[in-house]
């Protein structure tokens, strides 16, 4: 936390600091965050730091918008190649080959993805200064494709279990009933999961928005920032809440088994699932055994042999 607030005095300057890192701890002890208050404070600062496109958005009156389509592409990015895949993104990549249904699949990585965009220069600067990480850079990467080609992003820890069916939809994402305050999204999107025609308004506002940030700034000021940046365009600009507001809810199981994919297999809580939902969010992080200590199979070993 120390080396954060030391950071962030370097980025941003001691009253963003001091607002953002210091003064929701006062309640809570040193270097206990109050929620609350903490993304309230980063909102604000978001908010401040994207204001000409929050305004240039909200003042854009119409949208040429298209729908989906049923042979667009599928994004699939692994930084680093497939061959340097760990086990979970493989059998993620494994499943969605079999459940791509017409689409095609465009495997993403350092060495190809020039060939599908061009970015502007201050992001590679960023990267290459370390000054955004390689998951912030693909955060933008995913919307500069969006905007340019449309098409469908999932990130490298969804499980695909059946086809996906977006019918008369110019944007879709996994959205949920809320049932708490684990996100910032309030389970409205996912950023994993998302698709798109060419030229929505909530993928291109995402996308000037990074451009306006990372022009200013060489740090991000939270890990979440996408879903600052999107919170701020549903309250703000009614286009983008109403784009969101007409994605169906769907996958209602989508993290059942994020937590328990490496414990004992339930054939019957598959199935069950199968029939709910087409996607499932999983945690890249963990390591994945095909069995578990008492030798049963685990629900990771069953999709990897399946």
């Amino acid at each position: 936390m120390v080396k954060k607030i030391i950071s962030s005095l370097n980025a941003f300057g001691l009253f963003t600091t001091l607002q953002i890192f210091l003064f929701p701890c006062i309640n809570m002890g040193l270097f206990k965050i109050n929620k609350k208050s903490y993304r309230s404070a980063v909102r604000h600062f978001v908010k401040k730091a994207i204001s000409k496109t929050v305004e240039k958005y909200k003042n854009k009156s119409s949208y040429d918008e298209s729908y989906i389509s049923d042979i667009s592409p599928i994004w699939f990015c692994w930084w680093q190649g497939e061959k340097n895949m760990p086990d979970i993104a493989r059998l993620c990549y494994k499943e969605l080959e079999k459940n791509k249904g017409s689409h095609s699949i465009i495997f993403i990585c350092k060495d190809n993805y020039q060939k599908y965009v061009q970015l502007p220069a201050i992001f590679e600067e960023r990267l290459r200064l370390n000054q955004i990480s390689i998951t912030h850079f693909t955060d933008v990467l995913r919307f500069a494709l969006l905007r340019e080609h449309g098409g469908i992003w999932l990130d490298s820890a969804i499980l695909v279990l059946n086809p996906l069916k977006l019918k008369n939809l110019s944007f879709y994402t996994n959205k949920n009933i809320p049932k708490d305050d684990l996100y910032i999204s309030n389970y409205r999107w996912t950023g994993g999961v998302l698709a798109s025609s060419k030229n929505v308004a909530i993928i291109n506002f995402v996308y000037d928005s990074y451009i306006e940030y990372w022009t200013k700034y060489k740090m991000i000021i939270d890990f979440m920032l996408m879903d600052y940046i999107i919170d701020i365009a549903y309250e703000e600009i009614p286009q983008i809440k109403k784009e969101i507001d007409d994605v169906p809810f769907s996958n209602e199981d989508f993290y059942t088994l994020k937590s328990i994919f490496n414990q004992k297999c339930d054939i019957i809580l598959i199935e069950q699932i199968k029939k709910t939902s087409n996607l499932l969010s999983l945690n890249r992080r963990l390591k994945y055994s095909i069995y578990n200590e008492e030798k049963h199979l685990t629900y990771y070993g069953y999709f990897l042999e399946k």
